[in-house]
């Protein structure tokens, strides 16, 4: 696809230009990626369906636990593989590397993250737990827990600013050919830092036109899904299937149908980025042309002061 990536743009500028984008290649972008939005919808619905309480799916899952077992885990690790190729089909689509290339790529990123999640998972557990115990104890009075709810609060807020400029050097890794590794968190998340008030404005209007657009989306699966879980819940009470015949396959048809569209959505949000992305590298080499420009005629005014 055709982008002007580096140039400078506001973050109106950059939304702009990613719905250009989408929208002049809608059709390139549903033949390139289709396929795994469409395996990751599929993927995910497994995954929806076997945490909502279901009375068919309980009782096959008592009565052969392991197999159950091995199930959900091929499911999950499915699910990874097809966020990894979806993520690398959408990175040939913008910087026309092989498929190879791009998907070695999304798998360290998404390798990285998975463990970064787990690890950032356990510490909040124990810091729950923690939390709680002084919430709970005979020590605890209202000056400690307020005053743990603020730490808990300031934490929470000092990740969020800390994690911002990673989504500059990670899609820099992702779509630059000669990224490397080690410059995610070492050169790269230090100009993403330097703009960090551009990448939170950018990312908060882009994720509210989203989280609007997703809750538009989601109407009818939030729907039909309530209505499954409160008929599956009075079965397992004893009660009467309510649901006509088939509603169980219209579940399933309305969920992998939300989410497949729900893929594209976020397409369009990863464009966002995308260009704010560009427009930081146009930034940063202006910047760098200005400074070598100060440093010769710092050099100049230096020889002319020698020579008078």
């Amino acid at each position: 696809m055709e982008t002007e990536l580096y140039k400078g743009r506001s973050f109106s500028g950059c939304i702009k230009a990613a719905y250009l984008l989408f929208n002049t290649n809608l059709r390139s972008i549903l033949k390139k990626m289709w396929l795994p939005s469409l395996l990751w919808a599929v993927l995910a619905t497994g995954l929806v369906l076997i945490y909502l309480p279901d009375k068919g799916i309980h009782d096959a899952g008592m009565a052969k636990p392991w197999t159950t077992l091995l199930l959900i885990g091929c499911m999950f690790l499915g699910e990874i593989f097809a966020d990894i190729w979806f993520m690398a089909r959408l990175q040939c689509l913008l910087n026309g590397l092989p498929i190879r290339k791009n998907f070695k790529r999304c798998a360290i990123l998404t390798c990285i993250l998975l463990g970064a999640g787990i690890l950032f998972y356990l510490l909040l557990s124990m810091g729950t737990n923690l939390y709680m115990g002084q919430m709970v104890g005979k020590s605890a009075t209202l000056g400690k827990m307020a005053a743990s709810s603020i730490a808990a609060v300031v934490l929470l807020i000092a990740i969020l600013v800390a994690v911002l400029p990673f989504e500059f050097s990670f899609i820099k890794y992702l779509i630059g050919e000669t990224s490397k590794l080690k410059d995610v968190v070492t050169q790269d998340y230090r100009k993403g830092w330097r703009h960090w008030g551009f990448l939170m404005i950018t990312t908060f209007i882009s994720m509210l036109i989203l989280i609007v657009l997703s809750s538009i989306l989601f109407i009818p699966f939030s729907i039909i899904l309530t209505a499954q879980v409160f008929n599956q819940l009075g079965m397992l009470d004893g009660d009467p299937n309510g649901a006509p015949s088939g509603f169980f396959a219209g579940v399933i048809a309305v969920t992998v149908l939300t989410l497949f569209i729900d893929a594209f959505l976020y397409i369009w949000y990863y464009f966002v980025l995308y260009y704010a992305y560009g427009s930081i590298e146009a930034l940063e080499k202006e910047r760098k042309e200005l400074k070598l420009e100060e440093q010769i005629d710092s050099k100049n005014k230096s020889i002319t002061a020698s020579i008078s």
